[in-house]
């Protein structure tokens, strides 16, 4: 974090957290501080980190490091769709979107929310409940459904559009005599 020109000091520094942002997260470990912002911070959030600094020999200084939320640096989610090729009219398919969803929060508990389901194709009722989409196909044919996905950034430019599709068959027809 800091050098010092003294011989030696530079490997007898100390650094101790003296205080930070409640909007984040701050650990000084060595001469490394790692800083996150908690989940919900919204983006051009700005803060502080006091972090004490001794080298040993002369009175210890404080230092304030400016914090400041920027977009995620993790990649964006990434979503494979699923489909259904056995749907049946009046019978509702759920849709399990954690098999879909890549999480780069995952490692962290950042947890994805789907927003706006809707039928973009077809006839069918859609409803939402956490990670799962429940489609009742209401006619033959093919169904898509379009949602979409926020990671535990909240930040709108990192969503990503998924899709879920059904073709939907109905029962055979009589034969003719």
């Amino acid at each position: 974090m800091v050098t010092d020109p003294d011989e030696g000091d530079n490997e007898r520094m100390t650094y101790q957290l003296l205080s930070a942002s409640p909007e984040f997260d701050v650990s000084v470990s060595g001469q490394q501080m790692r800083v996150s912002a908690k989940s919900g911070t919204a983006q051009g959030t700005a803060g502080a980190a006091v972090v004490q600094v001794h080298d040993g020999s002369t009175d210890p200084q404080e230092m304030s490091i400016p914090l400041n939320v920027v977009t995620s640096t993790r990649p964006l989610l990434s979503i494979a769709e699923l489909t259904e090729q056995e749907g049946r009219v009046g019978q509702t398919k759920t849709f399990d979107l954690t098999q879909a969803i890549t999480n780069p929060f995952e490692d962290s508990g950042g947890e994805v929310t789907i927003l706006y389901p809707q039928v973009t194709q077809g006839s069918a009722t859609v409803t939402g409940s956490g990670m799962e989409l429940n489609v009742t196909p209401n006619a033959t044919g093919s169904v898509v459904v379009a949602y979409v996905a926020q990671d535990a950034t909240g930040d709108a430019s990192r969503q990503v559009t998924g899709q879920v599709s059904i073709t939907v068959k109905d029962r055979p027809s009589r034969p003719r005599t």
